[in-house]
C-alpha cells in the first residue's frame, strides 16, 4: 500500500486529496481532485517530499482521473489494479490521508455487489473523511 500518494496544493498543503500510483509516472484520482488548484498540484509518496504532477484526463460523470508525476522517484512502488468479481462482504481496506493526518487505513466490506447506476457505483461499507476523495480501496490480496 505504499503506492497510495497524497495530492496536495502546492500553495497550502492543507487543500489535498489522495491518490494511487499505477506506474510509469501515473497517478488514479477523483476529478475532483484533480481539477482542484489549477496547475499547482503536486504529489509525494512519503508526505515529505513534493513532486509536481500533471493533469492528464478527467470523467467528471465518473469522477475519476489521470495524473501524471513530472518525476518520479526511484524507489515509487506501484498498484496493481484488480478485475476480480466483488462480492457481498468481500472485506476492503481504504488507505488515504483524511484530514491531514498521516497515511491511515479503513477497513470495511462491500455493501452490495450490484452496480448501481449508469456510473457503475459500487456501494462500500467503509468510514471515509474529508482528504480521502481518491483514496483506492484494497481487496485481500492488496491489489
Amino acid at each position: 500500500m505504499s503506492s497510495v500518494v497524497l495530492i496536495a496544493d502546492s500553495m497550502e498543503h492543507t487543500n489535498h486529496g489522495t491518490g494511487v500510483y499505477l506506474g510509469k509516472g501515473y497517478v488514479l484520482t477523483a476529478a475532483h481532485v484533480a481539477t482542484a488548484w489549477n496547475d499547482r498540484k503536486v504529489g509525494s509518496f512519503d508526505d515529505k517530499h513534493y513532486y509536481p504532477v500533471q493533469f492528464v484526463w478527467r470523467d467528471d460523470d465518473q469522477d475519476i482521473a489521470l495524473l501524471k508525476f513530472v518525476v518520479v522517484p526511484e524507489d515509487a512502488h506501484s498498484s496493481e489494479i484488480s478485475c476480480d468479481t466483488l462480492h457481498l462482504d468481500d472485506e476492503v481496506t481504504m488507505v488515504g490521508y483524511p484530514l491531514m493526518f498521516p497515511k491511515t487505513l479503513a477497513h470495511g466490506r462491500i455493501g452490495s455487489a450490484n452496480y448501481i447506476g449508469s456510473d457503475r457505483a459500487v456501494l462500500t461499507i467503509i468510514a471515509a473523511m474529508p482528504g480521502n476523495s481518491g483514496s483506492p480501496i484494497f481487496n485481500d490480496k492488496g491489489k
